[in-house]
């Protein structure tokens, strides 16, 4: 059992890569007016990108800006994975709380992902046009697999690593 408890905060690790890889997918979908089919993906909403539209049968792209809240969702995913290994190693049980926690606020982040995303301001007349653009964006968004997915396997990530916190008190008590 001992083997399966060392393996644990690994198998978390593996939870946050998957997390990592499906933010490729695509994390926000808007669909107005005549735009339809609007898509952007998770790294788009964290680091800046285009949303693409079909706007009457041709593409029009809107760039998005780079966005710290997402950043920080990005940011807490590999940060706990880090103290989620480290913690195995030094066999303190703080690191691993505070690497579950780190997952747990990633996987909120995620799910905010639609809310926190910028519009690059340059590509508009005026920032009053960008931020009405924002919100009419937000106002027709829904989240996408590309939020979601890394949402969801980050809370699973950060059960896996409070398993393996607790894993002897929970052993013993299943005796």
């Amino acid at each position: 059992m001992q083997k399966v408890k060392k393996v644990l905060p690994f198998i978390a690790a593996g939870l946050a890569l998957l997390a990592v890889i499906f933010l490729a997918l695509p994390a926000g979908k808007a669909a107005f007016e005549y735009w339809a089919d609007g898509k952007a993906s998770g790294f788009a909403l964290i680091f800046g990108g285009d949303l693409v539209f079909n706007a009457a049968g041709e593409k029009f792209e809107i760039e998005l800006a780079f966005s710290f809240a997402n950043f920080l969702a990005f940011l807490f995913l590999i940060g706990g994975t880090v103290l989620a290994i480290i913690g195995v190693k030094t066999e303190n049980k703080w690191l691993k709380i505070v690497s579950s926690i780190l997952f747990l606020v990633a996987a909120i982040l995620f799910f905010c992902m639609i809310k926190n995303f910028g519009v690059d301001d340059s590509a508009f007349d005026s920032k009053a046009d960008a931020k009405e653009m924002k919100k009419m964006i937000e106002k027709y968004s829904t989240l996408g697999a590309g939020a979601i997915l890394p949402a969801v396997f980050s809370i699973l990530a950060a059960i896996v690593v409070l398993v393996e916190c607790f894993f002897d008190k929970l052993f013993k008590q299943a005796n």
